[in-house]
């Protein structure tokens, strides 16, 4: 049973939820009120996306945001007729505004083709996701705790971007100019117009490549350091083992690898490893399994908007194991799930 707390007011609980420091009763407060009304999750989710573009790095110095920010709240109505909400999404408003002078002085650089130095790095944090568009068009849907670095204009021969992380890419077809993404552990994927998903962190003992259209090249290093290629089709999953330098192909439709792009679970004969994994990224939690017996069990369904804890009681009901807390969230380190 969940321990009860009092209840916070939710602009304060908001920030924190964007940041990922709520503690597991309070995000359930969050998502159980964002589940109520639509536009309470578009709020939230654009609320997201401003922080996360607050913590790009800016290549255009010359912005004032300071002056920019307390010219539009000098214009501010600030009479209490206006509930906190509306006060959020005028917030969301006046940050918008730094940005977009921000892109308006990127447009009129390119069109002006003056030379542009610097790389941007965009990083989300854990358990949010973003969307962006790269210089040459290319859609990205970048996953939790994943870091995505880009030059602000593709030149050369190649158009090479560094993913630490997980993400989805919709790649602009350019066949002078193949897309490269580099991984960690000594890996990349190469492309010319495609879509596809990559699933690289840093802690990971697997790096996962999962094709939909196009086709991609998966080059890495074997066991005697000798670089290698492996080529997927469409509707394959590729699975590199770092340890043992080699690779797996799979068959798989995509949509229990792609699915957080559009902030759902969809589980399809999944095992449970793979499914403690999804729910790692998308809650921000940890797993431990004491009862390694069931890792064989595998699960299908699919989740939007439950919780956590609704979605562990579906699959206590659906087999044989059972969950509770371990250890709530610290400074370092998320809540700790124990399945036994």
């Amino acid at each position: 049973m969940t321990p009860h707390t009092h209840s916070c007011p939710m602009e304060d609980l908001l920030p924190r939820y964007i940041a990922g420091t709520l503690s597991p009763q309070e995000a359930l407060q969050v998502e159980t009120w964002m589940a109520e009304d639509n536009e309470r999750r578009r709020l939230v989710e654009q609320m997201s996306l401003i922080a996360l573009a607050a913590d790009v790095r800016r290549y255009s110095p010359q912005i004032d945001r300071e002056k920019a920010l307390k010219r539009v709240v000098q214009r501010i109505d600030k009479s209490p007729r206006h509930t906190w909400l509306t006060w959020m999404q005028r917030v969301a408003a006046i940050l918008f505004i730094p940005l977009l002078i921000g892109a308006l002085v990127l447009h009129h650089t390119q069109q002006s083709h003056e030379p542009m130095a610097g790389t941007i790095t965009v990083s989300t944090n854990p358990g949010m996701t973003s969307q962006l568009v790269l210089p040459d068009g290319t859609a990205v849907h970048l996953n939790t705790a994943s870091t995505l670095r880009y030059p602000s204009v593709f030149s050369g021969s190649e158009r090479r971007v560094e993913l630490v992380g997980e993400a989805f890419f919709e790649v602009t077809k350019d066949k002078a100019h193949p897309f490269i993404v580099s991984t960690p552990h000594r890996s990349s994927i190469e492309v010319y117009g495609t879509s596809f998903n990559v699933e690289a962190y840093a802690d990971q003992n697997e790096v996962t490549v999962m094709l939909l259209s196009g086709q991609v090249a998966f080059a890495y290093e074997d066991a005697r350091c000798v670089k290698q290629k492996q080529l997927l089709q469409p509707s394959q999953k590729l699975v590199f083992n770092i340890q043992e330098a080699q690779c797996r192909l799979f068959t798989t439709s995509g949509q229990t690898e792609t699915a957080w792009k559009d902030g759902k679970i969809i589980l399809d004969n999944t095992p449970l490893p793979q499914v403690l994994r999804i729910l790692e990224k998308r809650f921000h939690v940890s797993f431990r399994v004491k009862n390694t017996s069931l890792n064989g069990d595998a699960f299908t369904g699919a989740f939007s908007t439950q919780s956590l804890e609704q979605i562990m009681n579906v699959l206590k009901l659906s087999s044989h194991l059972q969950w509770r807390y371990a250890s709530t969230a610290t400074s370092h380190e998320p809540p700790l799930i124990e399945i036994y």
